[in-house]
């Protein structure tokens, strides 16, 4: 799993999503309201919550909501922006292959590529049993990866975006490659950071597993999960961007 650099932690919305909280739109909500329908949905965990893009949200309407993350700088922006609504949750930093939960969940939700954190297969087959462990008998495991292949037009590139406002000034510089024989996805940031006319700069680099439709459903039925389906959703906070998401939607 990736463990962030302090500095990109707490730039990430920004120079992920292009703004300074990032939080899952009412359209996201729809959807997983949609998806929780008539299963009298209340515990959920968000695995891998990061600053609490979904977690906040879902937390604000109502469910009692349980955070893992491995970054402790992301769990403290996510603490934070509970506070500043008033909200509560149950934050915990792990890791997802430690988790020892038992039957306690009624919804697992795990956004955001972070599956794809795995890179090796025997490693991934471990969370997906240890989510599934977790959920309560007819819980629902919600996946979300990024759908990497079909930004392939990129692989071997370097570009450089800007980001300004509210007194800051960020350049990030990325230089992206893809390892076809082992199907991993790497982004390799140079960063500088201008905030208050203080001057940072740091490197971050990002791995992930590449995955089809086919591989996720495939390895969530070998960890024994059910009534597996799966759509093409757009990213809500940047449409334009034309980057789409994976979801899975499966029963334990």
């Amino acid at each position: 799993m990736s463990r962030y650099h302090p500095l990109f932690a707490k730039y990430y919305d920004y120079l992920v999503h292009g703004c300074r909280e990032a939080f899952a739109t009412e359209e996201d909500l729809t959807f997983l309201q949609a998806v929780f329908a008539g299963k009298g949905i209340q515990d959920v965990l968000d695995a891998g919550c990061g600053a609490g893009r979904y977690l906040v949200m879902l937390a604000g309407a109502g469910y009692r909501m349980t955070g893992v993350d491995i970054s402790p700088d992301m769990l403290a922006h996510c603490a934070d922006r509970l506070r500043q609504r008033g909200l509560t949750a149950n934050l915990i930093e792990g890791d997802l292959l430690a988790l020892d939960e038992i039957e306690r969940y009624d919804v697992i939700l795990c956004m955001n590529s972070v599956l794809c954190y795995f890179l090796e297969t025997e490693a991934m087959l471990s969370v997906l049993t240890a989510l599934r462990r977790a959920l309560r008998p007819g819980g629902v495991l919600v996946l979300e990866i990024w759908n990497i292949l079909a930004n392939a037009a990129s692989f071997g590139t370097t570009s450089t975006d800007e980001v300004h406002g509210d007194g800051l000034h960020i350049i990030n510089r990325t230089t992206s490659r893809y390892d076809a024989f082992r199907s991993i996805y790497y982004a390799q940031l140079a960063l500088q950071v201008t905030e208050k006319g203080q001057v940072s700069t740091f490197s971050h680099e990002e791995v992930l597993r590449v995955m089809t439709a086919g591989e996720v459903i495939a390895y969530l039925q070998a960890t024994g999960y059910r009534e597996i389906s799966v759509q093409q959703r757009r990213d809500t906070l940047e449409p334009e961007s034309g980057d789409e998401g994976l979801v899975f939607v499966a029963i334990r």
